[in-house]
């Protein structure tokens, strides 16, 4: 796990390596362990390493092919790399025992083929000197960032926007398309797209073919996800291969010189990857875990979760207990770490956890992103509702729904509505999908309502799998960069074995009638893990995950301060985008306890910060 980060000059030669020093620097945080750059006429190449297989410094980057003519830069882990060297091995000779090495031989056996030997999460560029060409890639799921800048003059690349920003050849602007979608339907990463002007990523699943010499580019997707099908609702089957293809990918992520832990939250997702990581990990052997609690009174604090399941496998748990007063002091930092928006605080319990790994020096965390869009957030039951209706099972329909209401604690209202929502016809679901919202500036919106189509063809499904599929493709990316960032802030590895490609491939197909049964989502991964937890986790209904009592911190003294002076700011950097006159409303409102609105607060906050941090 690393940062990569480089620049081309169409139209000159470097001659001094200033620009990739001061570009590797600027995401040393990713890569504390090493560092190396390369300069070959008019490119530069910048790596900086965390340190997790071969941790000797012959597995150093950027790493050069036998000949001398391919030079690979990579950030990420290659989980199977001992079986594809193996199958490499007659033909070439391996001077180190690291992954970065597997993947340079595999390209130069296979080429660009390559990538579906690979197993991992990754993103990588391998430069030809001969042929003056550049090849890059993204992982499955984009798990690893790659994010880049072109334009007749310079490709411009890293590991994070910053990187690229501090070439001080682009000028930070505000993507006003996708700052929209994030205020509207607090949404990012859905696209090629980022908040900022002219940078984008390169979308999960894809290639980057560049020509060094004159700057002409191709970008093709290697990865697509199969398309749904409707299998067997075989319940034994699907609950043996779940275990087995959940056991496989754990062995997978495994895989490191350096100690492995977890993040538990309390729920379902984490405790399931817990009591596997101890099933298969030395008897004897400690197994780290990191957890974010807060004051047992808080209806959704998960302490006693957290402690049941402590009780019932033999971990080693270590908490971390966000607040107010920790949250204003890192927010700058986690803003400008983040890069881009969030819309709520629930990021700060993962920004905790990974600090707290990083103290106890544990460099490897696994976590349970990707379960909820694979098996089910609350609310696909929505979809779920749907599908019966269409399929004309009535009766199954009546006695999900008053299941559903039944056993659910948090979400039930929200799922109503979207069911209620995906019955209605198309003009009137587009009429509904972008409605104005008065957070937002009229002219902003009126600008903007007609380009987004992201909930046009998230919400354009018949079936719960179809709605998995879309979730996977359109809405995971947000997450993951999340965690990509919150872990890298302080170098430590987040690992996600749900995201496993073939555990993908397998959960996607499913039935539905599994995935939401008895008025509970994620039943099939419920029975599939039930003989390794808890009762009380696997039987849990109220998914809650990584939140944060926001409305309560934002009424704590130091926010009101911090806010009450944002506000009373004769210039407001986002004026152009959002209604300060209804924020300041909202926000009169909620500090004095008649109403929460820590969700609009919030957003303002957010942006307003980051507008500072980034645009000024």
């Amino acid at each position: 796990m690393c940062g990569i980060c480089g620049i081309i000059d169409f139209k000159n030669n470097f001659g001094n390596d200033t620009i990739i020093r001061r570009m590797m620097q600027s995401i040393k945080h990713r890569g504390p362990d090493g560092e190396g750059f390369l300069i070959d006429n008019n490119l530069a190449l910048g790596h900086v390493r965390l340190s997790i297989i071969d941790l000797s410094e012959k597995a150093n980057q950027p790493m050069f092919s036998d000949d001398g003519n391919l030079i690979i830069i990579f950030n990420g882990e290659i989980y199977n790399y001992k079986e594809i060297k193996t199958e490499l091995s007659p033909n070439y000779t391996f001077k180190t025992k690291s992954d970065t090495e597997v993947i340079l031989n595999a390209y130069l056996k296979w080429g660009e083929d390559c990538l579906h030997k690979l197993n991992g999460m990754f993103s990588f560029v391998i430069y030809d000197k001969l042929r003056r060409t550049l090849f890059a890639a993204r992982d499955r799921f984009g798990i690893k960032p790659f994010y880049y800048f072109h334009n007749s003059d310079y490709f411009i690349f890293g590991s994070e926007i910053k990187a690229i920003l501090e070439s001080n050849l682009v000028k930070a602007e505000i993507n006003e398309s996708m700052l929209y979608d994030f205020i509207i339907f607090n949404r990012t990463d859905h696209t090629a797209e980022s908040c900022f002007n002219t940078i984008f990523n390169l979308r999960p699943g894809h290639k980057l073919r560049l020509n060094t010499k004159i700057g002409n580019i191709n970008i093709e997707q290697w990865y697509f996800l199969p398309d749904v099908k409707r299998e067997k609702n075989n319940f034994d089957f699907n609950k043996k291969t779940l275990i087995e293809k959940l056991n496989e990918s754990i062995k997978l992520h495994l895989v490191s010189d350096v100690p492995v832990g977890s993040a538990l939250s309390g729920g379902l997702d984490s405790s399931s990857i817990v009591a596997l990581m101890r099933k298969q990990m030395p008897k004897g052997k400690p197994l780290y875990t990191f957890s974010a609690v807060y004051d047992k009174s808080w209806e959704k604090d998960e302490t006693k979760y957290i402690e049941e399941f402590s009780k019932h496998i033999n971990i080693e748990t270590n908490y971390t207990q966000p607040n107010a007063k920790s949250l204003i002091a890192d927010l700058d930092k986690l803003i400008y770490h983040q890069e881009e928006p969030f819309a709520s605080a629930s990021l700060f319990a993962s920004w905790c956890v990974y600090n707290e790994a990083k103290n106890k020096n544990v460099k490897v965390l696994l976590n349970g992103q990707g379960a909820d869009e694979l098996f089910g957030y609350d609310y696909m039951a929505a979809f779920y509702f749907y599908e019966l209706f269409r399929s004309f099972k009535i009766g199954q329909l009546f006695r999900e729904i008053y299941l559903f209401n039944k056993k659910q604690f948090f979400g039930t209202k929200f799922t109503f509505k979207l069911f209620a929502f995906l019955l209605l016809p198309k003009f009137l679901k587009n009429k509904a999908i972008v409605n104005f919202q008065p957070i937002i500036a009229k002219d902003f919106f009126l600008k903007y309502k007609s380009r987004s189509n992201f909930f046009h063809t998230f919400f354009s499904t018949r079936t719960l799998n179809e709605n998995v599929k879309n979730h996977l493709l359109h809405k995971l990316h947000h997450h993951l960069r999340v965690e990509d960032k919150n872990s890298m802030t302080f170098s430590v590895e987040g690992r996600v074995p749900y995201l496993e490609y073939k555990l993908v491939e397998f959960a996607l197909n499913i039935p539905s009638e599994l995935k939401v049964k008895n008025g509970e989502v994620k039943y099939i991964l419920k029975q599939a893990m039930q003989d390794l937890l808890p009762e009380k986790i696997a039987k849990r209904n109220d998914k809650i995950g990584y939140e944060t009592p926001m409305d309560k911190w934002l009424r704590e003294p130091a926010f009101i301060a911090l806010i009450d002076e944002l506000l009373k700011l004769q210039k407001q950097p986002m004026q152009k985008y959002l209604d300060i006159a209804y924020i300041n409303n909202k926000w009169e409102k909620h500090k004095t306890g008649k109403e929460n609105n820590g969700e609009v607060v919030w957003k303002y906050v957010y942006l307003t910060k980051w507008y500072n941090a980034f645009f000024i």
